[in-house]
């Protein structure tokens, strides 16, 4: 965030993350710390946030994170399980 693709006179701006991959994780090598999607999008927020409590220049941030991935699969009960073996 800060002055990536500011437009001149903007007070606002929007972050939107989609994500349609099967990666479950990201890393934060800066601060050596592991997210999963929805751990990222908080820890975003949490920036913007401090951002907007920093910069009187700018009067709203929003960050929006979209999960098109699939949800993960339960797994099926044993055959065994089942039949009550």
């Amino acid at each position: 965030m800060g002055l990536y693709l500011k437009a001149y006179r903007s007070q606002y701006g929007i972050l939107l993350l989609g994500h349609i991959s099967e990666k479950a994780t990201w890393e934060d090598q800066k601060r050596n710390l592991t997210f999963n999607f929805n751990e990222l999008i908080n820890d975003l927020k949490k920036e913007a946030k401090n951002i907007l409590d920093t910069r009187m220049d700018i009067k709203g941030l929003e960050v929006i994170g979209l999960n098109f991935s699939s949800p993960p699969t339960k797994k099926q009960p044993s055959q065994k399980l089942k039949q009550g073996i």
